[in-house]
């Protein structure tokens, strides 16, 4: 989110970062999302699913990740991403 309100841009290699993350099980810093985003854990957890739900295409999925993942990884990520890490933000701890 923090991209987008500098440059107005997506970068979809940071959801596929998050994805990762929550794929490892690792946890994140609650006091650093409090910090950062001065609102609640919660709070930033939904308007990260909805910012997710409404910025992140299949397009922008294809523009950033092609060149960076192997064929099939790209693949799974291209099918599977964008809900893939709705799902893991949703199910985390925070919200």
């Amino acid at each position: 989110i923090d991209r987008y309100e500098k440059h107005k841009s997506v970068a979809t290699r940071d959801i596929y970062d998050i994805n990762y993350f929550f794929n490892q099980g690792l946890s994140f810093n609650s006091d650093v999302i409090i910090e950062r985003r001065n609102c609640s854990v919660k709070d930033y957890l939904e308007d990260l699913v909805k910012f997710i739900d409404s910025k992140v295409t299949s397009k922008s999925i294809t523009e950033d990740l092609h060149y960076l993942l192997s064929p099939q990884q790209f693949n799974l990520a291209r099918k599977h991403l964008k809900i893939e890490v709705i799902n893991n933000i949703k199910n985390s701890d925070g919200i």
